[in-house]
């Protein structure tokens, strides 16, 4: 009896110095992927505020017009190298790193760092409405990786350091550690565990220190809210919903449509350079419709932007993502997901004030509910959604129509038999590997 006593006192008293050990690894990986994130973020803005500048004097001189199209010619061609050099750099890399984590795909984490890292430079600090957010989730999951590599970590616990480099990826790009943490749980493992939540958590929260200490404790979205909608006005919460599920769908179809565009023999070969083209003749004619589009969230929440010109905008920003994404170039779907949702939003708000007769009232609540019920619609990660837009926007004072929209929006996709984007896109992977093998 004092055998096993002492037996089971000895095994908690390992199993406690295990989880210890977990969130003291998974501190690490998420200081290391926080520096790693912010180092990322700079390189963009940096890039982005040389692209403004190039477009400035390309406006004003053919001569510059004609360098920047030769700029963004061999910027092309860079990321076509790259892809062939590491072809899992392709897009969001959210499906890659959920693989990778399965056992479904084995990355080789050094090469996935520098070739996304620098891929994700070209390709966003360039304008392609493409966001930094998938990006950060599949560099953090690589950081966890080389981390338990280099430690000779085994296979199991891998798999916690790199969900936890995920989270910790999303929360240095987002500012959102909850969210992060929340994100591991319901996207990364679709499990919830006391040990999983504790090693996230450490990690996300040692992200967004290092995140904050460069870009400050700021929200990502600084939105001045106004009145709180009143309960009665709700029933337009739940009919936003059900729309933006519907558009969700759309969305998901529309990207399996484009992928499946850019797999045409004819168009294949060329399939970089399209995005970069059309990036080039929007510059000039439209300029609103490049890069990530987060600085569009702030403007129309204003109610500045017309009801006709917000369609404009979110028709031409939908078919130029579309043609970005489906070529392949190494960029997200997070923040320009979360930008149509907000236009969406504005465009119900500024609607239903009109019928109703409270102007822009709340027009900024209609905003901050639409990214969440378009992310849900799209992602089908409700929770992850609520939490990050109030993160996002740093305010607590939507949950109720923030859920309200997100369950609305989740049940509709659902219906309509629109699949989770990141399962999704992972499917087309796996098949596409399956495919190779059989013509190998």
């Amino acid at each position: 009896m004092h055998f096993l006593v002492h037996k089971t006192i000895k095994t908690v008293g390992k199993f406690k110095t295990f989880k210890y050990s977990l969130m003291l690894k998974g501190a690490i990986v998420g200081a290391l992927t926080g520096i790693l994130i912010v180092l990322f973020r700079l390189s963009v803005q940096g890039m982005w505020g040389i692209t403004e500048q190039i477009l400035n004097y390309a406006r004003k001189s053919v001569l510059f017009a004609m360098a920047w199209l030769l700029i963004l010619f061999f910027i092309a061609l860079a990321i076509s190298f790259l892809l062939k050099i590491e072809p899992m750099i392709a897009g969001s890399g959210i499906p890659q790193a959920k693989a990778d984590v399965k056992g479904q795909l084995s990355l080789k984490w050094w090469k996935v760092l520098l070739c996304k890292f620098t891929g994700c430079i070209l390709a966003l600090g360039s304008g392609l409405s493409l966001g930094r957010e998938g990006p950060s989730v599949l560099l953090g999951s690589m950081v966890g990786k080389g981390f338990a590599r280099i430690t000779k970590r085994g296979r199991p616990e891998e798999h916690f350091l790199m969900t936890c480099g995920a989270g910790a990826g999303l929360t240095a790009a987002f500012n959102a550690p909850i969210a992060g943490a929340v994100f591991c749980l319901e996207e990364m493992n679709r499990s919830f565990s006391e040990k999983t939540l504790l090693t996230a958590m450490a990690s996300t929260i040692t992200a967004d220190f290092m995140a904050s200490y460069i870009f400050g404790l700021k929200p990502i979205f600084t939105l001045k809210v106004g009145q709180t909608m009143p309960l009665k006005y709700y029933w337009l919460i739940m009919i936003l919903g059900v729309v933006l599920g519907a558009l969700g769908a759309l969305f998901n179809k529309c990207l399996d449509m484009f992928q499946k565009l850019y797999k045409k023999p004819f168009i294949r070969p060329f399939r970089i350079m399209i995005p970069f083209v059309m990036l080039f003749v929007l510059g000039f004619i439209y300029p609103n419709a490049i890069g990530s589009g987060s600085n569009l969230v702030e403007a129309v929440s204003t109610g500045k932007f017309l009801i006709s010109a917000m369609f404009i905008l979110f028709i031409v920003w939908f078919i130029f993502f579309m043609f970005c994404f489906g070529s392949g170039a190494p960029g997200g779907i997070f923040m320009p997901l979360l930008v149509f949702g907000a236009i969406l939003g504005s465009i119900f708000g500024q609607i239903s004030g009109v019928g109703l007769g409270f102007g822009n009232a709340y027009l900024e609540t209609f905003v901050i509910v639409g990214m969440a019920g378009y992310f849900s619609a799209i992602v089908r990660a409700p929770i992850t959604g609520i939490i990050l837009i109030s993160e996002m926007t740093g305010t607590l004072s939507h949950l109720l129509a923030l859920s309200l929209v997100s369950l609305a929006a989740y049940f509709a996709a659902d219906i309509l038999k629109a699949k989770p984007v990141y399962d999704q896109l992972l499917q087309r992977i796996m098949n596409e590997m399956k495919r190779q093998e059989k013509a190998a």
